[in-house]
């Protein structure tokens, strides 16, 4: 537990199932982020107007409006906010926007504060995606020159693993297979149909030994959680739960 400010719960959150909303129902970012950011607040019991900051995930190059968090903020009715922020970090920036809602309310800045953030980039083409990867992701100056991307990488990575350790493919095709018996689980999960070791073997090549469903699909979605100091949460919310890890 934080050495100082009120500990911190979780009071409420809501998130849409990851699809692509953009491309299939030209949805746009803000009405994704609208949706789950009134669900939230349902689910948590405050208004508007008790949320002090906002910790927003920088979105994607498929988000039309740029400074997204300034605008979000303002059409989404937060007049009050103290601090409003928007954050990436590679592969941990959800958790650095909890992280930041919870600082807030632990600097005894804001009763309430919300980790939000919606992601498009089922409108952008593949190539375009790649690039990107690549450039946040790894060495520009020396992967980019020979055409790697993070999905080659990923597969030599796995075919280093096969060879060194006597690893059979039908053995890496069962991580795909368990991956997909969690998502069929999952309300939120892009894909949840049930797959069979074999549809995983014999699905369309990617790049070796990696085939269709052993790598990452594209997708939008948009999520926001509410956190509250305990004191404040526990008015609100009786369920509200209390966080330990930070």
């Amino acid at each position: 537990m934080s050495a100082f400010g009120p500990p911190v719960s979780l009071v409420g959150g809501a998130a849409v199932r990851v699809d692509a909303w953009a491309r299939k129902t030209q949805v746009s970012e803000l009405e994704l982020l609208t949706r789950v950011v009134c669900e939230a607040l349902d689910d948590a019991g405050i208004e508007v107007r008790d949320v002090g900051a906002l910790a927003f995930t920088m979105t994607g190059r498929g988000t039309s409006q740029l400074c997204f968090s300034s605008y979000a903020t303002a059409r989404l009715g937060f007049r009050g906010v103290g601090k409003v922020m928007e954050l990436a970090s590679g592969g941990w920036t959800g958790g650095l926007a909890f992280d930041a809602a919870a600082h807030e309310i632990r600097a005894g800045r804001a009763r309430f504060a919300l980790a939000l953030g919606v992601h498009v980039d089922s409108t952008i083409d593949s190539a375009q995606i790649m690039d990107e990867a690549v450039r946040a992701t790894g060495d520009v100056g020396y992967q980019s020159l020979y055409g790697t991307t993070p999905l080659s990488w990923y597969a030599l990575d796995a075919a280093r693993w096969m060879h060194e350790h006597g690893v059979s493919r039908r053995e890496l095709a069962e991580i795909a297979l368990k991956n997909r018996r969690h998502a069929a689980a999952n309300p939120l999960a892009q894909y949840r149909q049930p797959l069979t070791l074999d549809d995983i073997l014999n699905a369309p090549p990617v790049v070796e030994p990696l085939g269709l469903y052993e790598v990452s699909p594209r997708g939008d979605g948009a999520v926001c959680l509410v956190l509250g100091a305990q004191d404040s949460a526990r008015g609100v919310a009786p369920h509200a739960s209390l966080i330990a890890g930070i």
